[in-house]
């Protein structure tokens, strides 16, 4: 089943210093009835950015972000074709800038902003349908 539009409904809440706190509520498909979650996302800077370093900064969670979305195309991916995993792992080796000046809405982030990645994906699987070379 091919899913055309994801409604996510979630709620951040500052828990001092640098940390927060988000409540995923609910998630629904297609625009079929709500289903209410109760899924906790702790994020925090670490001591050399202000924070306290006690759970993963916004950036490395959307790094973990980028790795589950591509983990899970993978995944459905490999079904559809009749292949059974038995190892997947993705390293996604980010650099991205830290320090965007927090000086008001008038200061934009320089022309030069830009995330880059490096990902190797390794897995072993059978296959389902007859054999698989490569």
């Amino acid at each position: 089943m091919q899913i055309q539009t994801a409604h996510y409904d979630l709620v951040t809440t500052w828990r001092g210093s640098m940390a927060s706190r988000t409540l995923c509520q609910s998630f629904s498909a297609d625009n079929a009835t709500p289903v209410m979650q109760s899924h906790v996302i702790d994020s925090d800077e670490p001591v050399s950015l202000g924070g306290e370093g006690l759970a993963p900064d916004p950036q490395e969670l959307m790094l973990a972000a980028f790795n589950a979305c591509m983990m899970a195309a993978f995944i459905q991916e490999a079904r559809a074709c009749g292949i059974a995993l038995k190892h997947l792992e993705i390293h996604t080796d980010g650099h991205l800038p830290k320090g965007i000046p927090a000086t008001g809405l008038q200061r934009r982030i320089p022309a030069g902003f830009s995330m880059s990645f490096t990902s190797a994906v390794t897995a072993q699987c059978i296959s389902l349908k007859g054999s698989i070379s490569g």
